[in-house]
């Protein structure tokens, strides 16, 4: 990746992967940067900025557009409510109606065109359950009900119209291994099998109706556990570690292969700085 950092929000579109904000290392502020990487020629290009420079943000796609969400601009400040959609086709960004909520390190996820924004902090250490659901096609927002668990950091991915939220921060450096079950049809929650791995800033995505739980923070290390969860049988197993350890990463599937990009793979003790790595891997196709 072009630009070294962690934080950083990552969709998929069109198999392309978009790399959006984030931050350089420790103490630094958000970053505008968005570049789009193409795994079948192993390519980065620098692509539009985003207009308001953040890290901590969440994104999701719909059509061939990006929605980032929240983060905010530096450690020890407030979250934001800002909501910005990047059109890829047209490589232009817009703004869209804010958040009810302003908030942090939320995680968010796509169900049938409607983008659900989970959890997050209004400011660090402090945490949310909050849960409120983006309509693009009316630039709306709804309430949703709150997620049993008050989290930051943690990640969410959906297989089969459920969503599952997993991991996180609990605040004053206890990270968790929840899991819980999102029906948005219903608007419900189910407890699930709790990740064998309790981490923080994890990255996860879907791959035969499974979801990879990639990489994160436990305390102040990063880690390179991969596992594996299996939402039909509500079961874990473990996958193939990353080669390094790293936390505050984006992940994302293209043409049935995982590409783990950025985050940090040194410790908060020595400043956490961003790394440029580009990882990928050819998961099992077997059930």
């Amino acid at each position: 990746m072009p630009t070294a950092r962690l934080g950083l929000a990552m969709a998929v579109v069109d198999d392309k992967i978009y790399a959006i904000g984030g931050y350089a290392k420790a103490n630094a502020e958000g970053l505008s940067t968005n570049e789009e990487y193409d795994p079948i020629r192993d390519s980065w290009i620098t692509k539009t900025s985003m207009p308001t420079n953040r890290r901590g943000i969440s994104a999701s796609a719909v059509d061939d557009k990006i929605y980032v969400f929240g983060g905010y601009v530096n450690y020890g400040l407030p979250g934001l409510s800002t909501v910005e959609v990047y059109n890829t086709t047209t490589d232009s960004w817009d703004k869209k109606e804010d958040m009810p909520t302003a908030r942090l390190a939320t995680a968010s996820c796509v169900v049938d065109d409607i983008i659900y924004v989970f959890g997050g902090a209004p400011i660090v250490p402090q945490t949310m359950n909050t849960v409120e659901a983006y309509d693009p096609s009316l630039d709306g927002w709804s309430t949703k009900k709150d997620m049993p668990t008050a989290r930051y950091y943690s990640s969410a991915c959906e297989v089969n119209g459920k969503i599952y939220v997993i991991g996180g921060s609990l605040g004053g450096g206890e990270v968790c291994s929840n899991v819980e079950e999102y029906d948005p049809i219903n608007d419900t929650w189910t407890e699930k099998a709790k990740m064998p791995t309790a981490r923080m800033a994890l990255a996860t995505v879907k791959f035969n109706d499974k979801i990879y739980a990639i990489g994160g923070a436990a305390g102040t290390e990063t880690i390179s556990v991969v596992e594996i969860y299996d939402p039909e049988k509500n079961v874990w197993e473990n996958g193939i570690n990353l080669p390094n350890p790293r936390g505050g990463l984006g992940a994302g599937t293209v043409k049935g292969k995982i590409y783990a990009i950025g985050g940090a793979t040194l410790s908060h003790e020595v400043g956490h700085p961003g790394v440029t790595t580009v990882e990928e891997f050819i998961p099992s196709r077997r059930k």
